[in-house]
């Protein structure tokens, strides 16, 4: 299972790549770690790249299995925090200090 998700991460970060090169999006690809991606982006876009990285992530034929993507907002690796369905505009909120 481990190394599906994998793949699926790695065709992600393709597309990823793609779209922020060809969009020119205020973002950038940093690392990945095991089959998560970690990325810079303008906080005032973060709402704008998860939207577009949810479809990216889960438009991928896996059958019938569902993809479920999930995301972290914060300053630094050690203040992310998950959206855990709150909003986006929520957690920057929290974690950003956004408006």
């Amino acid at each position: 299972m481990q190394g599906t998700a994998n793949e699926f991460c790695l065709q992600s970060l393709i597309a990823k790549d793609e779209w922020l090169a060809v969009s020119r999006f205020p973002a950038r690809l940093v690392l990945t770690v095991h089959d998560s991606i970690m990325a810079e982006v303008r906080e005032d876009v973060v709402a704008e790249y998860i939207g577009e990285s949810r479809r990216l992530m889960t438009s991928w034929n896996s059958g019938d299995v569902p993809l479920a993507v999930d995301f972290a907002v914060g300053k630094s690796w050690g203040s992310m925090r998950k959206l855990k369905g709150k909003s986006v505009a929520e957690v920057c909120a929290e974690v950003l200090g956004s408006r």
